[in-house]
């Protein structure tokens, strides 16, 4: 059920608007084989249009079938016919196709020749031009073979040389593959720095495909890096590019479509984003375009699997395209017994599903991709949680994390520890689930500092200043104390036995400058720990971690932040952060509950841990429409002043959590379990300025507050659940 009608039909108005206008205003589209065959034979041998057309045929395969392997026997056979022709621009217009169109394990391997080649024939005409060209192609040649440091560097001289000699389309060529290697190196901000270089290039210069392509990067770089607003931005600009073009690219549309939606499916669940993808899949299709039909394929399967939607990937196998499942049954059998086990999981047949995987399962072992087999055996291990097989899924999420190792991909580690976390909390095991939410815990801030997302970066920055200004203080104190002692100590030895008392009265201040000092300490941790948390640290060494039952989490965050930190500067959006925090502390405070942490621009806390904390659901649900209230009187300050302001949406659930400190330098205290995920599921199906929760939490509050009931909704790994909105609280 759509909450904004009138704005999703607009979308759906605008996206087949753009089709119509793509597909039937002169839109150029894919020609057919046959034709270019027939153009190829046509053109006269050892001519310029043979080599056209053979570029043409290049980018057919490449784009349409995806056919790597013939699109580069097809661009290395231009580049002889341009050496017969001796036409040095159509030598280097081959070159670029064969490092765009061609693929990239035959570049490894024929590369440095081509390279090679090309020099030669810059020194044999003395062009610097050609020169520049030269070392640009060596610099792809290099970074296809993975030496980033190399080719960072060949392409840096690049960009240097082409200003010098006005070669704008290959300054801005350099700047991209200087961003690349930075983007491959994990030198993000580095990538994102080179990448608006190429964009100011493009733009000033009129370079039009050139500055699609950088579009195309940013979108991608902010998609990969989580920031999945900004990359829609990006991929409405490119669009704009698109359909302001007398003849619009037809495949670039989908292209651009496509990845719209993938970015889209991240930020709002929704069946619009289901229609489109399908229309789209459609379209590619009845168009030709084999290579992004297939493309969309794995993308809509694993959507419609990550949000456990087997219904209607049942329906879009054996209804809508049911040739595909023919074709995966003779061409890809593993995938088809994949598939097979959610067809049977669907139809509720769970032991023909477990049979599935159990056919799938060898074929992964000649898996060259350990991101794809860490991938599988996350599947596995999901299914078999779903089945309470808990034994098996532990040995299979071990698996998993395995092969995310050897991948060095920190997303699969972090979901296969949480899956190991929950395996051992159903299985009983709480010190060893308590180990992979410590691993977890970790994982998770490893991605966070990977982050590029402006307004966390600028907050981890400011977070690392303060705590730099109060370590420079601390050190500063310890030195004046130093020096102070030893002066005293200098002038006790010189005055002797009649400054005694004077000594020691100076003594017994340092004491009490000292003690006060551990008492100041103590404070600190009090603020970070909870009381007998923080006792226990201090005696032992170390905290051991606690079960607890009756937890109600809350989880809140504040909407639309990403724009917010894009608008503001870093010191205003801290310090706009800061004022409602502070007001969220003095809540909990006051209804007696525990602060967790704060991640960015979510908040969380608890009522029920630790020991001592006595707050209830009652509670922790009247302190979350304190939070609404509070949010919209700010926010009502900051209207009348013409500022800008937060709205917030907040889910609460309640059940059984482990707690504890993780961490050996900067200890955090934590908690951890499925109900903490079920809360953050809340939050995140949550509305601005609304209060949902769980039906667990409903059952315990809703003699004590107004709630509407919002019916099943589809969360993500846990399939329709009921939800509540809380509207107030009852007059008793």
């Amino acid at each position: 059920m759509y909450l904004y009608p009138s704005l999703y039909l607009l979308r759906k108005l605008l996206f087949f608007l753009s089709c119509l206008l793509v597909f039937n205003a002169g839109a150029t589209s894919v020609a057919s084989l046959v034709h270019l065959n027939e153009q190829y034979a046509k053109a006269n041998k050892l001519s310029v249009e043979e080599v056209h057309a053979l570029l043409d045929l290049a980018y057919y395969y490449n784009k349409y079938e995806g056919n790597f392997h013939f699109s580069d026997s097809i661009c290395r056979q231009a580049i002889q016919v341009a050496y017969k022709l001796k036409s040095t621009p159509l030598i280097v217009k081959t070159y670029e196709a064969y490092y765009m169109y061609s693929d990239e394990f035959e570049q490894r391997t024929n590369s440095q020749m081509y390279v090679d080649r090309f020099g030669a024939l810059a020194d044999s005409v003395d062009s610097e031009e050609l020169r520049c060209y030269a070392s640009y192609f060596q610099s792809l040649t290099w970074f296809r073979s993975f030496h980033f440091f190399k080719a960072k560097e060949k392409a840096n001289q690049i960009v240097s040389k082409s200003a010098e000699l006005g070669l704008s389309d290959l300054q801005a060529k350099a700047l991209l593959l200087i961003s690349d290697c930075h983007n491959r190196l994990e030198e993000k901000k580095m990538a994102l720095t080179y990448l608006l270089q190429a964009l100011d290039i493009t733009r000033n210069a009129n370079l039009s495909e050139l500055n699609l392509k950088t579009l195309e990067a940013l979108a991608a770089m902010f998609h990969l890096n989580k920031n999945y607003e900004k990359s829609l931005e990006y991929r409405d600009k490119i669009n704009e590019v698109i359909l302001s073009k007398e003849n619009p690219d037809s495949l670039a549309w989908i292209s651009n479509a496509f990845y719209r939606i993938e970015s889209s499916s991240y930020l709002n669940f929704s069946k619009e984003i289901e229609d489109e993808a399908e229309a789209l899949m459609q379209l590619s299709i009845q168009r030709g375009y084999m290579s992004i039909y297939n493309i969309f394929w794995a993308f809509y399967r694993s959507y419609l699997i990550d949000n456990h939607r087997l219904e209607r990937l049942y329906i879009l196998y054996h209804e809508t395209y049911p040739e595909q499942l023919r074709i995966l049954e003779k061409t890809d059998l593993e995938l088809y017994y994949r598939l097979q086990t959610y067809f049977n999981e669907y139809k509720g047949k769970l032991d023909t599903a477990m049979t599935y995987w159990e056919k799938a399962e060898p074929f992964w072992a000649n898996e060259p991709s350990y991101y794809k087999r860490s991938a599988r055996y996350i599947r596995f291990a999901e299914f078999l949680i779903r089945t309470q097989n808990y034994d098996l899924a532990y040995e299979k999420g071990k698996a998993a994390l395995k092969w995310a190792k050897a991948a060095k991909y920190l997303n699969f580690q972090m979901q296969a520890e949480a899956l190991l976390e929950q395996i051992e909390l159903q299985r009983g095991f709480l010190d060893s689930a308590y180990v992979h939410a410590t691993n977890k815990y970790e994982l998770e801030l490893r991605i966070i500092e990977m982050s590029n997302e402006e307004g966390l970066l600028m907050m981890e920055m400011y977070h690392d200043m303060e705590h730099q200004e109060i370590v420079r203080k601390k050190e500063e104190e310890t030195r004046t104390a130093d020096m102070r002692a030893t002066r005293i100590m200098s002038n006790a030895y010189a005055i002797g036995l009649v400054l005694f008392l004077m000594l020691s009265a100076v003594i017994f201040r340092q004491y009490r400058l000292t003690n006060q000092e551990k008492i100041r300490s103590d404070e600190l941790l009090l603020n970070i720990l909870p009381a007998d948390t923080a006792k226990e640290l201090k005696s032992k060494g170390v905290t051991t971690a606690m079960h607890y039952d009756n937890v109600t989490v809350l989880f809140c965050d504040i909407v639309g932040f990403t724009k917010f930190s894009e608008q503001m500067s870093p010191t205003a959006l801290v310090r706009e952060i800061d004022i409602y925090f502070r007001a969220f502390d003095e809540i909990i405070e006051q209804y007696g509950m525990e602060k967790i942490k704060t991640i960015g621009d979510a908040y969380l806390a608890v009522g029920g841990v630790p020991a001592q904390n006595n707050a209830t659901a009652i509670d922790v649900v009247s302190a979350a429409l304190a939070f609404i209230n509070k949010v919209q009187e700010l926010a009502e300050e900051r209207i009348k002043d013409g500022r800008r302001y937060f709205e917030l949406r907040i889910g609460i659930h309640t059940g059984s959590v482990v707690a504890g400190v993780v961490g050996s330098k900067k200890f955090q205290y934590d908690i951890w379990g499925e109900s903490v995920n079920t809360a953050a599921r809340m939050e995140q199906h949550s509305e601005p300025g609304r209060v949902n929760i769980s039906k667990v939490t409903y059952e315990l509050v809703k003699d004590s507050f107004e709630c509407i009931s919002r019916g099943k909704v589809e969360a993500k790994n846990m399939g329709a659940v009921d939800m509540y909105f809380v509207k107030k609280k009852l007059i008793s």
